[in-house]
């Protein structure tokens, strides 16, 4: 969990804390991903396209979000 924290600050994706979560989010080109970290430690993520929001699957880690971060990038 902190690998993937420290990844995001190191992306620049922007802290949003909500209600004992950690939250971040950053915007891509037409989406925005979303991913929570739970008090739990739990890991979700979304990406946000306008008004639709489409939950992910997996559980990312640092090495998925650097490379959809890279694939990704703007």
């Amino acid at each position: 969990m902190i690998e993937v924290i420290s990844t995001l600050k190191k992306l620049k994706f922007d802290f949003i804390p909500q209600d004992g979560c950690d939250a971040f989010s950053k915007k891509y080109k037409g989406f925005i991903l979303f991913i929570v970290i739970a008090p739990t430690g739990k890991i979700l993520s979304s990406i946000t396209v306008r008004n639709l929001e489409i939950s992910l699957p997996n559980i990312p880690d640092a090495e998925w979000v650097a490379n959809f971060d890279k694939e990704n990038q703007n």
